[in-house]
């Protein structure tokens, strides 16, 4: 059940008919478990978005929600410049907190990130 305090700091995700009470319920009575080859950058961002949306607010004995983070190579693979990477990282890590937050909550449909998605460089 969520507390008074819950339902004021998540009153717009409440709203959300996607996620209502229930959805938000359980977000924030879940954990948060990362594979060990991802990258550290997506996955602070990843932690970030999970940690804004209530996901791991109670870690005790909650079922962990496994986040699917990239790994190092596939942030490089996607940055296709070093200059990039750290851009790539963020995308990653957000693609992964949205698609970790849909499966918890019951929400939307699950997606892939494109695979053969890169970043470009162009400036104009």
């Amino acid at each position: 059940m969520l507390s008074d305090v819950d339902k004021a700091l998540y009153a717009r995700q409440i709203l959300l008919s996607e996620l209502g009470a229930g959805g938000q319920e359980r977000l924030t009575t879940a954990a948060i478990a990362f594979a060990n080859d991802a990258d550290p950058r997506a996955r602070a961002v990843a932690s970030e978005y999970l940690s804004r949306a209530g996901v791991g607010s109670r870690p005790d004995d909650a079922p962990a929600v496994e986040v699917p983070v990239a790994s190092t190579a596939t942030v490089q693979r996607t940055a296709a410049d070093p200059a990039l990477e750290d851009c790539a990282a963020w995308l990653l890590g957000a693609y992964a907190a949205v698609e970790a937050i849909k499966a918890r909550a019951g929400a939307g449909t699950a997606a892939d990130f494109p695979s053969d998605y890169t970043l470009g460089a162009e400036v104009r």
